[in-house]
């Protein structure tokens, strides 16, 4: 298959930036685009911003970036009041409070507080194709990877619920035609009825309307209850998130600011915790290696391996979170 989604790297913001210049529909006004390279950089830096590119691998190289998109986990307080009243530009909001403040994208301990308790809001922000084309053909060509999207930035929190502003019939559309519950619909603003091309809708949907789904749709939809059995250290599970996006000790390395001798140091207490709790986890590696006969050095990529594989289907694993006290 041609189409990938992936995050993006400091060096996709130009790229990313013409995009949502060009197709995000009017989400921002011109003052705050202007400054939206710098905001990214620096959400991206603070992990408090999820901002994915789709590509077509059947393109050439400077034409594979088809599409963008972000999001971030908001302030309850900010949610629920979307969900009682919408004011149209809900992104340009949320980006002005990081500039001007008070903010209300979380941070990752805001977050892991949030995960260990009542649970986080999702917001989505930014979503931007360049081709802007939502005819039936394109919708079923994109949504496996529109949903990917959604499982690498959610998938394993403990979710209150998701919520999206859009902008378009089209687009409202084509998100009723994926499932997602209406919350609120601005269809007339300074007492003109706005045409289709410009009517707000909210969509999304709450964690109590996930529970009455049946119990494997609800997981779909990323409200899965599932708790973590492996009790990694914040360090660890920064260091597993980061190896399931990026591969590399180097690149892990660079993210985390620290060596790679350091990163191969929280990778050996990694196996550890797993081989004491769960070894069958590390596939055949562990079961060879019971009379050390083997070199380190061959069993490392093999057990990494079929954890990274264990937990790309259980990411509550690498999901912080702090009880509540």
């Amino acid at each position: 298959m041609s189409l990938h989604v992936r995050p993006a790297r400091l060096e996709d913001i130009p790229l990313v930036h013409a995009i949502t210049r060009d197709g995000s529909r009017g989400l921002y006004d011109a003052a705050t685009l202007e400054c939206m390279p710098q905001l990214w950089a620096a959400l991206l830096r603070e992990r408090r911003l999820e901002l994915h590119l789709f590509e077509d691998h059947a393109l050439p190289l400077a034409q594979r970036v088809q599409g963008v998109a972000s999001g971030g986990f908001v302030q309850p307080e900010f949610a629920q009041s979307l969900l009682q009243t919408l004011h149209p530009g809900v992104a340009q909001r949320v980006m002005r409070s990081e500039i001007d403040g008070p903010r209300l994208l979380l941070t990752p301990a805001e977050a892991a507080a949030a995960n260990g308790g009542e649970g986080l809001w999702s917001l989505g922000l930014d979503f931007a194709f360049v081709k802007q084309d939502w005819s039936l053909g394109t919708l079923l060509r994109w949504t496996p990877l529109l949903v990917e999207s959604l499982r690498i930035w959610l998938d394993g929190w403990r979710l209150q619920g998701g919520l999206r502003e859009l902008i378009g019939r089209d687009l409202f559309v084509t998100s009723r035609a994926m499932g997602a519950p209406v919350f609120q619909r601005v269809l007339y603003q300074d007492g003109r009825r706005l045409p289709a091309r410009e009517r707000r809708y909210l969509v999304g949907m709450t964690r109590r309307q996930a529970d009455r789904l049946p119990a494997a749709l609800a997981s779909m939809l990323f409200f899965s209850r599932r708790e973590p059995m492996l009790g990694f250290t914040p360090a660890e599970q920064e260091l597993l998130g980061l190896a399931l996006r990026l591969g590399s000790d180097e690149a892990c390395a660079a993210a985390l600011g620290i060596s790679t001798h350091t990163v191969k140091m929280r990778w050996r207490s990694i196996f550890q915790r797993v081989d004491g709790a769960h070894p069958e986890l590390l596939g055949p590696a562990v079961a060879a290696a019971q009379d050390a006969a083997e070199d380190e050095a061959r069993r490392g990529p093999e057990k990494r391996r079929h954890l990274l594989a264990y937990l790309r289907q259980h990411m509550e694993e690498v999901r912080p979170r702090r009880p509540a006290p």
